[in-house]
């Protein structure tokens, strides 16, 4: 309970640390203002720099991740107050009290080091309350996880690497477009399970959309009426193993014989 800021002088002395596990550390904020003791103000892209998999779990008054250069794994679990995957809480610290500065400061697109690592290859987050978005995801994730996550509103990302996608309970969820998946052709597990708001799945350019689906699991998602032509045509021809499908969903249930989600 001691932990409220990442140890940043701590993480220096650890340079061959590649799992890192923290659990239960109820105080643990994450970043500190800038004048806050035994903390550094630059580099923090480069802490820790072979850490490949991060575990967070049960951290209550945590409100956002450190970044690691060499990241493969993200695991956040039941830190209801996340905010941020990297880094915003400083930047709204550092952001001017005019508008326009404060929206540029905002941008995790203005710091490198408030990014998500390109390496990352898998991204699970479960039961994080505060969470809004999940932004500028990097082209080399392979596997999203997020479950109950009920203010979530926004995913982005250039994901063209993207095979496994599984979003479950998370009501607040608009739209799957802004993930910006440029090829679909490696998506081979989707599920989408109580998004309440979503409306649409994303689309790619055909006839490589969704032609490495395998698995399709639409429930409990009454926005989504349609599927994309290039699916809907793989569902039709039996490629796509489809699973407690939504019955609202147009023209898929005489097709395929696949269990009907009333």
């Amino acid at each position: 309970d001691e932990l409220v800021y990442w140890p940043e002088k701590v993480f220096q002395s650890l340079i061959s640390l590649r799992r890192l596990w923290i659990q239960n550390c109820n105080n643990l904020i994450g970043y500190a203002a800038a004048n806050a003791p035994d903390q550094e103000t630059s580099g923090r892209s480069r802490l820790l720099p072979h850490l490949e998999s991060l575990e967070i779990f049960l951290c209550g008054s945590l409100v956002e991740v450190f970044n690691s250069p060499a990241l493969k794994t993200m695991h956040v679990q039941e830190c209801c107050k996340l905010e941020s995957l990297y880094g915003r809480q400083q930047l709204n610290q550092e952001a001017s009290s005019t508008d326009d500065v404060a929206e540029e400061k905002l941008s995790p697109w203005a710091d490198p080091d408030k990014l998500l690592p390109s390496s990352l290859e898998s991204l699970t987050i479960w039961s994080c309350h505060g969470l809004l978005e999940v932004a500028n995801l990097p082209s080399t994730l392979r596997e999203i996880d997020i479950f109950y996550c009920s203010k979530l509103r926004f995913i982005s990302g250039q994901l063209d690497a993207l095979k496994s996608v599984e979003i479950m309970i998370c009501p607040e969820l608009r739209s799957l477009e802004s993930l910006c998946i440029i090829d679909l052709s490696a998506l081979e597990f989707l599920t989408l399970d109580s998004c309440k708001s979503l409306a649409s799945l994303p689309s790619g350019p055909e006839p490589q959309d969704y032609s490495s689906l395998r698995r399709l699991t639409i429930s409990e998602c009454p926005g989504i009426k349609s599927l994309p032509s290039a699916l809907q045509q793989r569902l039709d021809s039996g490629l796509v193993e489809a699973t407690d499908l939504d019955s609202r969903l147009e023209g898929t249930h005489q097709s395929f014989p696949y269990m009907v989600h009333a």
